[in-house]
């Protein structure tokens, strides 16, 4: 099993900025520093509600089984840091609240389980109501699985300029 994550950006340049980033942080007192000049946000500080309506996340999902069978999915929904995010958290505590007995985790006993073996497709409806919404690309039968991930990325970075 494998797993990877990959970012898009507009341009090599700020790529290759966020990559050297990523892999080398700024120390805490860097950090602190621009905080105090206000550059960065500080604890309790955020994106203004202007600039979250303008924001938008894509998920990319592809999954290889060992017999070299896929499936391309995406999740698409609005700004993922504050809104998004708590659509998740409260779209799956109504799941376990009105329909646990159709997650298969709680069926099946419990115990310690990621929300998407848990909740399973109850959650996937309640998000995809909530506006969260969860497409599937491809799989083995219908077509090629990169074919569909570069032109759902494509797409993203399309629909985001446009913002």
């Amino acid at each position: 099993m494998s797993y990877q994550e990959v970012a898009v950006f507009p341009n090599e340049k700020l790529a290759r900025k966020a990559a050297a980033q990523a892999q080398t942080p700024a120390p805490p007192e860097v950090v602190q520093r621009l905080i105090d000049q206000g550059r960065l946000p500080g604890p309790g500080q955020g994106p203004s509600p202007a600039q979250r309506s303008k924001s938008r996340f894509q998920s990319l999902l592809i999954a290889e089984s060992r017999a070299g069978e896929s499936v391309v999915c995406t999740v698409n929904g609005g700004e993922g840091g504050y809104e998004e995010t708590a659509k998740m958290a409260v779209e799956a505590a109504l799941a376990l609240i009105y329909d646990g007995a159709a997650c298969p985790g709680v069926v099946g006993g419990g115990g310690f389980m990621t929300p998407a073996a848990c909740m399973g497709t109850v959650l996937i409806h309640r998000l995809n109501n909530a506006g969260i919404k969860f497409q599937v690309l491809s799989d083995a039968a219908r077509s090629d699985t990169s074919t569909h991930a570069q032109r759902a990325i494509v797409q993203f970075v399309q629909a985001v300029s446009k913002l």
